[in-house]
């Protein structure tokens, strides 16, 4: 059974809810009896955070900005912790970013962090692990609310191969959930468990029947190009020839916020189907000229601005750069 809360995308970083939401008519506020009902039926549910459920918490957060301590790492453990031991569940399993996309940009402090939140599960009697992973670079190839939820199902559906990074991180976060629910004896064990239920279409169809309840419209599950629906698909072309190599996904992220895909105050509303497909991934080669990414723009009017930032976000090299590591470390 897996009951999650989750947030909203605020300036280069995304939210899971606005994802969920790029499909029409999906509420994720709601009431939480309803949400442990929906649990109680399908096994699964992702609605947005509820303030009676931690109502400490907002208030310690507008105390640690006034004080300076935004970025200080017990308080931001403490912060995350609190909801999810809130919500009573039995294990945790932990996904901490670290790279210039991410809040952690140093590992060191991502490690920190990860310790500090497997330290309070540990003291809490919940099983929790943590996994630092990187955020360097895209993860998949869809920078956007409609583009990323179009990938997911695609992943569910089996159509991305087992050994693209999305999906290797996937399977790892997925597997130690079914480790530490005790259904298997490892993440390697569990790996045959995740195949076969996107083999069988299960995967896939428990995504539906959340949606469904929700009250999302299913059709866009099985259509999926229809979150993607917009007046323009540009090209982004690649100012020479080499391999793609450091890339920025702050900046990138940011570039997807000016057509659209982002907000930058929590007020802001979004547009669920612009944003970047990237065609290259770092290692890459790519030639001058050739489309390296695509934006999905519905209103230009920071379209030049947003192009330029994409560009320069990515770096060409002209020798093939070292390969990097997806996962640096597991915390148990």
């Amino acid at each position: 059974t897996v009951a999650k809360m989750s947030g909203r995308g605020l300036a280069h970083s995304g939210g899971t809810l606005d994802k969920l939401e790029s499909v029409p008519g999906v509420c994720v506020e709601q009431p939480l009896e309803r949400f442990k009902q929906i649990v109680r039926d399908i096994g699964l549910c992702v609605i947005g955070q509820s303030a009676d459920l931690d109502p400490a918490d907002k208030r310690m957060y507008a105390l640690r900005d006034v004080s300076g301590t935004v970025k200080s790492i017990p308080l931001i453990a403490s912060s995350i912790m609190s909801k999810k031991l809130a919500s009573g569940t039995d294990a945790i399993v932990l996904d901490v970013k670290t790279g210039n996309g991410a809040f952690m940009e140093k590992i060191e402090e991502a490690v920190e962090l990860a310790s500090e939140m497997v330290a309070i599960g540990k003291n809490m009697n919940k099983r929790t692990v943590a996994l630092i992973t990187d955020m360097s670079r895209p993860l998949g190839m869809a920078v956007g609310n409609g583009l990323e939820m179009r990938e997911a199902i695609q992943v569910l559906r089996g159509e991305v191969p087992v050994d693209d990074q999305l999906v290797r991180v996937c399977f790892s976060l997925a597997g130690n959930m079914l480790k530490l629910s005790g259904l298997t004896d490892s993440v390697e064990t569990a790996v045959p468990k995740l195949q076969a239920a996107i083999k069988s279409g299960a995967a896939l169809n428990k995504l539906r029947e959340m949606i469904e309840r929700l009250g999302g419209d299913t059709s866009y599950i099985d259509e999926p190009d229809k979150l993607v629906n917009t007046r323009r698909i540009v090209p982004v072309l690649a100012p020479r020839s080499g391999y793609i190599g450091a890339m920025n996904a702050k900046q990138i992220g940011l570039a997807s916020l000016l057509i659209g895909a982002g907000r930058e105050h929590v007020s802001d509303s979004i547009d669920p189907a612009v944003g970047i497909l990237m065609h290259k991934r770092y290692g890459n080669k790519v030639s001058c000229g050739e489309a390296f990414a695509s934006m999905y723009v519905n209103d230009e009017r920071n379209l030049a601005q947003a192009l330029d930032m994409l560009v320069s976000a990515v770096e060409i090299s002209l020798s093939q750069p070292p390969e990097m590591k997806l996962i640096y470390k597991t915390i148990e």
